[in-house]
C-alpha cells in the first residue's frame, strides 16, 4: 500500500496530520504500519515465547504516546527514526520503572519484556549514552542503524552527512560499544 504512494504524498499526510488532520493521521499510521512492526519486532527478536510484549501491543503503545502529538517530521524517513527510537524509549523506560521500584528488572508474562532482555536494553542505553557524551553524531547513528533499521543511504540522507562519514562513525560506534560492553 505505501509503495502506491509517493514521497511528497506522505509528506504531506505527516503535515496534516501535525495540524490535527485525524483522518491522515490514521492513514499516516496505517501507511506505516508494516514499518513499524518491523521495528518492534527487530526490539522484540530473541525473546522467550510467552515472555514478551507482543510486537502490536508495542506499536499500539508507540501510536498512543507519538500519535496524539506528532512533530513536523521532514519525511517518512525522519517518521520511522522517530518511531524507532521512541518505541525504544519506551522499552527502557520499562525496565526503569522496575528497577526504581526496587524491583529485579524482569518482567512477567502480562508485563512485556524478559529480565534478559531488560538488563540488555539497559547496558546498552548506558553505554550508548557515553558514546553520546564522547561522540554525539555516532550515537545518533547507532540510533538510526541499529533502532530505527535505517540503511546507510538513508542515515546520510537524514544527518545531511556523506555515506563514507556514517561508515566511519558506526565503525567507530560499533567498536567503542563492544568495548563498554565487554
Amino acid at each position: 500500500m505505501a509503495t502506491n504512494l509517493s514521497v511528497g504524498e506522505i509528506t504531506q499526510l505527516l503535515h496534516r496530520s501535525r495540524e490535527g488532520d485525524e483522518q491522515a493521521k490514521q492513514r499516516l499510521f496505517q501507511i506505516m504500519l508494516p514499518d513499524l512492526e518491523r521495528l518492534a519486532s527487530s526490539y522484540l527478536r530473541g525473546e522467550k515465547a510467552g515472555r514478551t510484549m507482543q510486537t502490536g501491543d508495542l506499536v499500539n503503545e508507540l501510536y498512543l504516546k507519538i500519535g496524539a502529538t506528532l512533530r513536523d517530521y521532514k519525511d517518512r524517513t525522519h517518521f520511522k527514526a522517530y518511531a524507532a527510537w521512541k518505541m525504544r524509549r519506551l522499552l527502557i523506560d520499562k525496565a526503569r520503572e522496575k528497577r526504581s521500584r526496587g524491583q529485579r528488572v524482569e518482567v512477567s508474562e502480562s508485563d512485556g519484556v524478559s529480565h534478559k532482555a531488560a538488563v540488555e536494553a539497559l547496558a546498552l542505553d548506558e553505554a550508548l549514552s557515553l558514546l553520546g557524551e564522547t561522540d554525539p553524531r555516532a550515537a545518533r547513528v547507532v540510533e538510526l542503524k541499529f533502532y530505527g533499521g535505517l540503511t546507510v543511504e538513508e542515515i546520510a540522507l537524514e544527518l545531511n552527512l556523506s555515506e563514507k562519514t556514517i561508515k566511519n562513525d558506526w565503525r567507530f560506534a560499533r567498536a567503542f560499544l563492544k568495548s563498554k560492553l565487554g
